[in-house]
């Protein structure tokens, strides 16, 4: 499990680096492969959200709502992806739901990082920095959801919301390694 959970996180790390390339140089091929290796790291994170509940349903009835909640995100996440990468839909079209349901994403975090200390089994400062990378995650997605040109992807972000946004994804792909070697 700790080989899937290591390869989530690092094509989350990988998406975030192609979309970093596709907002300053323009480039659609970084774009459409940052789409995979998003739609890569949503498929992953399956097994680990079910890895999850299987380690702590046992100690709270939560878990299956935590479980729940990551799954759907998962689902909504990897149907639209998929819908854009296959000419469906346009990112526009989807981007507000994505942001949504990467936002609910992040609940399925809370609750990891709720379980560990509440409950043990991972380290400590694993939910610490899930912790720390939701506040920063949902301040960032919550300042960028007030463009809606952005939000449609009808605009790319400026210099400096992208800046904003490096620490809170660098924190979510930390995260997820750590989750990941940690199982």
């Amino acid at each position: 499990m700790a080989t899937i959970g290591i390869l989530a996180g690092v094509m989350f790390a990988l998406a975030l680096v192609l979309l970093s390339v596709f907002f300053i140089s323009k480039s659609q091929r970084a774009d459409y492969l940052s789409s995979w290796a998003f739609l890569a790291f949503e498929i992953l994170l399956i097994p680990v959200i079910v890895e999850i509940h299987r380690r702590y349903v046992d100690q709270t009835a939560l878990t299956w709502l935590a479980t729940a909640t990551g799954l759907a995100a998962m689902v909504v996440l990897i149907v639209s992806g998929a819908l854009v990468l296959a000419g469906r839909v346009t990112f526009a079209r989807v981007g507000a739901i994505q942001g949504g349901a990467f936002a609910v994403f992040t609940v399925w975090i809370a609750a990891t990082s709720w379980f560990v200390l509440a409950f043990g089994g991972l380290p400590a400062g694993l939910a610490w920095l899930g912790f720390a990378a939701i506040v920063v995650t949902l301040g960032a997605i919550a300042w960028m959801m007030r463009d809606q040109a952005l939000v449609r992807g009808e605009r790319p972000p400026t210099s400096f919301e992208m800046a904003m946004g490096v620490v809170p994804f660098v924190a979510l792909a930390a995260w997820l390694i750590w989750l990941g070697a940690s199982l």
